[in-house]
């Protein structure tokens, strides 16, 4: 009898995505350890894409200043993968 592996390929090392302040109110920050160039992304709790931005550093500014109070998915997408965390917006 031989075996069949099953499951996910692994993943190489995990790397480092900060977002804060976190509940934020009018802009929040992004900071990665990636090099390479990707994109932020920001969804809502349905699912529907309400921004997306060039990631061209090691840190980005994103302005949340247009955004309803409210918790939000903020992603960011590079050609390593996706990662993701949760972003509370409070004023």
């Amino acid at each position: 009898m031989s075996t069949v592996p099953v499951g996910l390929k692994s993943l190489s090392a995990p790397i480092y995505f900060d977002l804060y302040p976190n509940p934020a109110q009018n802009e929040a920050f992004v900071i990665t350890d990636v090099s390479s160039k990707g994109s932020v992304m920001i969804f809502d709790i349905s699912g529907r894409k309400i921004q997306e931005l060039n990631l061209e550093s090691l840190k980005a500014k994103i302005d949340i200043s247009q955004l309803s109070n409210g918790i939000y998915s903020v992603g960011i997408k590079t050609d390593i993968g996706q990662f993701w965390k949760k972003l509370i917006v409070s004023r």
